[in-house]
């Protein structure tokens, strides 16, 4: 038995088989039986498949995904033979490798058998193999028994049982003791997983510090004292928890090595462990109550708190949230020679008597800390500079006004800069002065979903008490959540805030869409107290009808369970929370809002639709926000905006605006107004055919008086009089039924009712009343007048 050396290469299939060059093929022929030889002495079993990839002689292509399965990695080198007189196999026993793969196989076990030949013709006892349910489903399998014999090749009659999974965890609970890592293993699986927490742990002590930038301090007791020096550090003296110690003349050392755990790196494919960073710098430690008596309390923070100054979160590449840990520092007394200042060509003339300069005003508050090879910045005109010490194994000092005259200074040009963290992401904040909260109930639902979160996150037992925001699209769901955002986000309470665009992973594959939300919790505890902000959530979650299972609501069922299982095991044990948004809280899928039990989202607000005096309201603030207005009568319009949302509203400004600038004008008129209004389309009726009721008008109707009345006692008075009608006692009518034989003019009543009205018209065939769509039109479309002409 010959055997040949390949070379692994990753291929973009969806199958088990392995591909060869076109040369190869003549040698091992098409569904053959080969044996592949690894360097860890174990033997793969593979059927030889048909390539539409341009391979090399010497490589042995295989799927990427069934590699990673297999642990093999690209470019390793293998023995392979080809394998004759491979038998028939009459039954084929899998079992599913997790207990969701298992409930798909199940639901789907008939398609799976008739689609598995398409996926894998050889199997071998023990060996994994992928069976694309569709492009956009795959479950991992392994091969429990192969009858008759091992290897062998599937045949159309092969019978295929499928076992659950050995072990099975349905009870969450005892997860709660585990780590991050271990937590995700099974919706996520990491290599090295157990290595990253290991080292991360060791890290980690009991007393861990929150930073928050100095600014906050400033804002609550305005100028403080030694808080110019880039390595004193605050702290309230409730965190002292006995870190301070005394020096042999019995004198407190405020002097501590600092450990910063820069925020993970976290990627699709999983934690990598080089990327856990700890930075080390030494600081001096200042209680706050030294200076001021009052006492901070930080409600939504059950995490000691730092304040340091903004030179450490540029250069670390810090936010707001991140940790560190404080260790005592033994003092090195030795003395400082010279100091080595390092800074760009432009800056050298000027770079030592900034120095000077800044320890002098320094050093009366008291001694100055400085650190080796920490850039920072001496004044307001981006001056950068390092700093190293003689002897060069001093890699701090710390200096007073004594030794300040005696030390040399020596200046060396180098490139020296604080490097701007380019991957944080930048989120659009608003100031509430330039959003107008307080039409419908937005002020409401701020002001409650505010008060919720600070005080669910200030508990010393975490529950998961999620939000969930409805409202019509253009509503305005985003801007609240950003509002949100930006007043949680800010001093005193500095909450982190992970924003998740639930569109952006629909259409993703199940493995995608845990990695995702697996980047999104692991920075989420890392930062907390937090919050994820699941943006369109229906778009992953939606309902789906229990009678009917295709495909596509199994994928949303999974969804939705991944996403309930990870919300309810990290943030029951964790200081976050959850806001959603979705069009309608009936579209969430019911793993998310079941009928009963547990629920994952437990405050609903729903956004209300602006009345005329709303839109009026809105209106006026944002032409004041934005241009001067001329003498308009904006009740004209706001009187037939019906069903308008706040985004139909910019646009219409917006568009005004525009009108007026193009005519060369500073003021916007009725003219420009008017010109907008004629052509505009809200969002409830874009990509909406609206049926044309031509040019007939009452007038041209001759008879048909009685008719003419009630139709306008139903449509058109309750528009012209909504508030007594909404204090009706009874239910009103919602439909006119008009009945007569062919030719009496149903049809055109019915289209000049709608013109006289000035109501949109949508005409349905009386087939049509059968389309499950039907709905969705009507619901589109707000303040309209609906017509069956062939009922």
């Amino acid at each position: 038995m010959s055997t040949e050396t390949f070379r692994i290469k990753f291929l973009t299939s969806k199958n088990c088989f392995c591909c060869l060059s076109t040369r190869n093929l003549s040698k091992y022929p098409l569904r053959s039986c080969v044996k592949v030889f690894l360097n860890n002495s174990d033997v793969l079993y593979f059927s030889i498949g048909p390539s539409n990839f341009q391979l090399e002689d010497d490589e042995l292509g295989i799927s990427s995904l069934y590699a990673n399965v297999l642990n093999l990695r690209e470019n390793d080198l293998v023995e392979m033979c080809i394998v004759n007189n491979v038998s028939a196999v009459k039954s084929l026993t899998l079992s599913a490798t997790c207990a969701d793969d298992y409930e798909v196989l199940e639901l789907l076990a008939e398609s799976v058998q008739n689609t598995l030949l398409n996926h894998v013709t050889v199997v071998n006892k023990n060996q994994k193999v992928i069976i694309w349910v569709s492009p956009f489903l795959h479950v991992n399998v392994n091969i429990d028994e192969v009858r008759p014999t091992s290897p062998g090749h599937l045949e159309n009659l092969t019978e295929v049982i499928i076992k659950p999974p050995t072990k099975v965890k349905t009870d969450i609970t005892e997860h709660n003791n585990m780590s991050v890592f271990d937590m995700f293993q099974s919706r996520v699986p990491l290599t090295n997983s157990e290595y990253v927490f290991n080292k991360f742990s060791k890290e980690i002590e009991p007393q861990v510090f929150r930073l928050h930038p100095l600014d906050d301090l400033k804002k609550v007791f305005g100028e403080i004292p030694n808080s110019d020096q880039y390595f004193n550090v605050f702290i309230r003296q409730k965190d002292l928890s006995g870190l301070l110690r005394k020096t042999a003349s019995g004198k407190v050392d405020k002097l501590f090595l600092l450990k910063v755990i820069v925020p993970p790196y976290v990627s699709v494919q999983g934690f990598i462990a080089e990327n856990l960073q700890v930075e080390t710098v030494r600081v001096q430690l200042i209680v706050i109550q030294d200076f001021f008596k009052t006492e901070i309390d930080f409600e939504s923070c059950d995490f000691s708190v730092m304040f340091c100054h903004q030179s450490l979160f540029k250069n670390f590449k810090l936010k707001v949230g991140s940790k560190v840990i404080l260790y005592s520092q033994l003092r090195d007394t030795s003395s400082v020679d010279s100091i080595i200042i390092l800074t760009k060509s432009v800056y050298l003339n000027d770079v030592e008597e900034m120095l000077k300069y800044y320890l002098a005003k320094n050093c009366k508050q008291g001694p100055v800390l400085l650190n080796a090879d920490f850039p920072f910045q001496l004044d307001d005109k981006n001056m950068v500079c390092a700093l190293k010490f003689e002897p060069s194994s001093k890699s701090y000092c710390i200096l007073d006004s004594d030794n300040i005259r005696k030390i040399k200074y020596t200046v060396v040009e180098k490139e020296v800069e604080i490097i701007r963290n380019e991957s944080e992401e930048q989120f659009i904040t608003f100031n509430e002065l330039d959003v107008c909260t307080e039409v419908g109930n937005y002020r409401q639902i701020f002001e409650n979903v505010c008060n919720i979160l600070q005080k669910s996150l200030n508990r010393n037992s975490y529950e998961l008490e999620g939000i969930v925001i409805s409202g019509k699209s253009g509503s305005g769901k985003t801007t609240l959540l950003n509002l949100i955002k930006n007043k949680l986000s800010d001093s005193p309470f500095r909450l982190h805030f992970e924003i998740v665009n639930c569109g952006t992973l629909k259409g993703k594959t199940l493995d995608s869409l845990s990695r995702m939300l697996y980047c999104n919790i692991v920075r989420a505890i890392y930062f907390q107290p937090s919050v994820i902000l699941l943006d369109d959530l229906n778009a992953i979650c939606g309902k789906v009808e229990r009678e009917i299972q295709t495909q596509e609501s199994v994928v949303v069922n999974r969804s939705s369970e991944i996403v309930r299982d990870l919300l309810n095991i990290y943030l029951t044990h964790n200081q976050i929370q959850v806001i959603a948004t979705c069009e309608n809280i009936t579209q969430i899928n019911e793993y998310i809002l079941p009928a009963r039990g547990k629920r994952v989202l437990w405050h609903p607000f729903k956004i209300e639709d602006l009345n005329q005096s709303d839109r009026l309201s809105l209106l006026r603030f944002l032409f004041s926000n934005k241009t001067n207005l001329d003498v308009v009568d904006l009740e004209k319009y706001t009187s037939q905006m019906d069903g308008f949302v706040v985004q139909d509203l910019v646009d219409f400004t917006n568009k005004a605006i525009f009108e007026s600038i193009k005519e060369g004008c500073s003021q916007v008129s009725s003219i420009h107004c008017d010109n907008v209004f004629s052509n505009f389309s809200p969002v409830s009726l874009q990509n909406i055919n609206t049926h044309s009721f031509g040019d007939k008008d009452f007038s041209d109707v001759g008879g048909l008086e009685d008719v003419k009345t009630i139709l306008i006692e139903s449509l058109l008075w309750p528009l012209q009089y909504p508030h007594l009608f909404a204090s009706a006692p009874l239910r009103l009518q919602t439909g006119v039924l008009l009945y007569g034989p062919p030719g009496t003019g149903k049809t055109l009543v019915a289209g000049a009712a709608a013109k006289h009205c000035n109501l949109r018209l949508i005409a349905i065939k009386g087939p049509e009343l059968l389309s499950k769509y039907i709905g969705a039109s009507e619901q589109a479309s707000s303040k309209c007048q609906t017509l069956y002409p062939i009922f």
